[in-house]
């Protein structure tokens, strides 16, 4: 059984990504929980934007994370 890839074209480049194995779809899990985890941390004391500043970072590197692994 082969993983599946396929061709991403963007501003004139191309990557191939590929779909990633159960090992990698478990270390990413594993990377977003501890993620949460870190966002959540003294939650109860920082404002609302604050908060918005901590999920949208840890939406970035969940996303930039999930890109590397696929490449």
């Amino acid at each position: 059984m082969f993983l599946k890839s396929e061709l991403l074209e963007s501003n004139g480049s191309s990557v191939t990504l590929f779909q990633l194995s159960a090992l990698q779809r478990i270390e990413y899990i594993t990377f977003m929980a501890s993620e949460e985890k870190a966002v959540s941390a003294d939650s109860d004391g920082i404002s609302d934007q604050e908060m918005t500043a901590r999920l949208i970072g840890s939406n970035i590197r969940c996303g930039a994370r999930l890109i590397a692994m696929s490449l």
